[in-house]
């Protein structure tokens, strides 16, 4: 044991008091509480002589971080512009204790990065002002100029000392492409990772506890992690994997009497982990903000402007993994392709094909969310076709 020593005043070391070893409960708390078995050679008053007030404070401030107060999650911040997958990411890593930023655009990511610190970022791979490659490439330059630096709060916060997977903000890509290369192209241009539409629960979970060290009620041993831990593209990730997940959907029971053959609704359930509430708004959303991609088609074919079709396709393709509505999805994914070099007769076609299908699947989720009472009572937007595409009536 450690005993205190009359030779350590001569040190003029500067503790407020000092305890022996062993330690005992209540001589710790005591320690605590300022009621030192010898008081050091600092002014600090001991606990009698203190206002009862005082004491309480300083014990509530001792005690809580981190014996009794729950630590917040880390913070994420999210660089998506589409709507739906907006929801869908802040819903999953809400529900795993997270603190979640969302911006729509490159340039307000690295706005937001100049004043604020965050343990990791979700990027989206196409953005308006500049894809997700580029921003990630113009927040290494400013990490390695030290315009900003990552402090890894969460992970000292939780791990101490031990060093963090990574020396700067972990920034993870997420994709609706297809092949699995788009996933090393994230790898080489900064990025240390990368998900692929559809995104589900346990995905978030492993890039937290691999990247931030962070697991929803359970504890991580620092030393498990690796500084050049890097994500592997041969297992969980591949578009093989991703298509096998299907199979483990089939056969959920679901007590919504949805048309099976239009929209599986079990299946997008339990890729959400049964957060109906989720899913629900998802449809909400997926409603509001469909019609504007649909007629901004219409009008990319009527200017010929096959970028700007490329983009909307992409984009709705996004929306639609978010719902879980594969087979519309990868009609948006022919299109996508198509719009390259297809004739615009075959992609007006291919559009007006896509577009019966989303007006079925907003039948579907109209149907749902009655089923469900989501509406509390309220009348559904009421949403009419024309020749322009899907129109919100309540939008105009």
């Amino acid at each position: 044991p450690f005993w205190y020593r009359k030779d350590d005043e001569e040190k003029s070391l500067n503790f407020d008091g000092m305890i022996t070893l062993p330690l005992h409960r209540k001589q710790f708390f005591q320690c605590i509480l300022g009621e030192m078995d010898h008081p050091g050679p600092s002014d600090l008053p001991r606990a009698a002589e203190r206002h009862p007030g005082e004491i309480v404070q300083r014990t509530i401030e001792a005690l809580e971080p981190p014996l009794l107060k729950k630590q917040a999650g880390p913070s994420v911040l999210i660089v998506e512009d589409n709507p739906v997958n907006q929801r869908v990411a802040a819903g999953m890593l809400g529900k795993l204790g997270c603190q979640v930023t969302i911006v729509d655009t490159g340039s307000q990511a690295l706005t937001l990065l100049k004043d604020t610190d965050v343990d990791c970022i979700v990027m989206d791979w196409e953005l308006p002002d500049m894809d997700g490659l580029a921003i990630t490439q113009r927040i290494r330059e400013l990490e390695h100029g030290r315009a900003f630096v990552h402090s890894s709060a969460y992970w000292h916060r939780h791990h101490g000392l031990a060093a963090p997977p990574v020396p700067h903000i972990p920034i993870v890509g997420m994709t609706a492409h297809v092949l699995s290369e788009h996933g090393q192209q994230c790898l080489e241009n900064g990025m240390d990772d990368c998900l692929f539409k559809p995104v589900y629960l346990r995905d978030f979970e492993r890039i937290l506890r691999q990247w931030v060290g962070f697991v929803p009620g359970g504890v991580i041993d620092p030393s498990s992690f690796k500084a050049d831990d890097k994500a592997d593209w041969t297992g969980t990730h591949s578009v093989a994997t991703r298509d096998s997940e299907r199979e483990h959907h089939e056969g959920t029971p679901s007590k919504f009497p949805a048309d099976s053959e239009l929209y599986d609704v079990s299946a997008a359930l339990h890729a959400l982990e049964g957060d109906e509430g989720l899913l629900y708004s998802l449809f909400h959303i997926f409603k509001g903000t469909t019609p504007d991609l649909i007629k901004g088609m219409h009008q990319a074919i009527h200017m010929q402007n096959r970028p700007e079709l490329k983009r909307l396709a992409h984009q709705l393709k996004g929306a639609l993994s978010a719902v879980h509505a594969m087979h519309e999805g990868r009609e948006a994914e022919q299109l996508e392709c198509r719009a390259v070099s297809a004739t615009f007769s075959h992609l007006h076609a291919a559009v007006i094909e896509l577009e019966q299908g989303v007006k079925q699947l907003i039948c579907v989720f109209e149907r749902l969310s009655l089923l469900q009472g989501e509406t509390e009572g309220r009348p559904s937007p009421a949403i009419s076709f024309t020749n322009e595409g899907i129109r919100n009536d309540h939008a105009s």
